[in-house]
């Protein structure tokens, strides 16, 4: 069995439920509370608030994110959101 293989697709609308489920497994630890709620991730990923790349496995499973804010939709953003699967935490599926 070989390495897994990965892709990097960007974080789209569909996505909420995902990122939310993957920095629940860091517990309500992250400062950020929009991402704890798909709705508001979706909306934020569609109005370019948010904008993220996803970690995909081969299988589907999304086991990381990275973000950037632009809360005022400008040139400038905010590095925020890395998170990824600490392993074997159940399906995160895309």
């Amino acid at each position: 069995m070989g390495a897994p293989k990965y892709t990097y697709p960007d974080a789209s609308p569909r996505d909420g439920i995902h990122l939310a489920r993957l920095i629940y497994v860091y517990g309500y630890s992250y400062a950020r509370s929009n991402f704890y709620y798909p709705v508001r991730l979706d909306h934020d990923l569609t109005t370019g608030q948010l904008l993220g790349v996803v970690a995909v496995a081969s299988d589907g499973e999304i086991v990381g994110h990275a973000g950037l804010e632009r809360s005022d939709l400008g040139p400038l953003g905010e590095l925020l959101a890395f998170a990824v699967t600490p392993g074997p935490s159940g399906p995160l599926r895309r």
